[in-house]
């Protein structure tokens, strides 16, 4: 039996949605404006490159997120 989990895009997300996100995940509540300003202000491709989140919250953010842009 195939269990893939099936991720779910940050792109298109309000900061009200990015905040009750971070919040589910338990990281800072300003993390929510950090991802915004990367989905929204800089031209990235996956979740590695917000550099300014620590590495185990990139990790966590892959394990059920990616970006979305595609």
């Amino acid at each position: 039996m195939d269990t893939k989990i099936e991720k779910i895009a940050l792109f298109g997300k309000t900061l009200n949605e990015l905040k009750e996100l971070v919040k589910s995940l338990n990281f800072p509540a300003f993390t929510a404006k950090q991802i915004a300003l990367w989905l929204y202000k800089k031209d990235i491709n996956s979740i590695d490159e917000m550099t300014n989140l620590s590495i185990k919250a990139r990790e966590k953010l892959n394990e059920s997120y990616f970006i979305g842009t595609d």
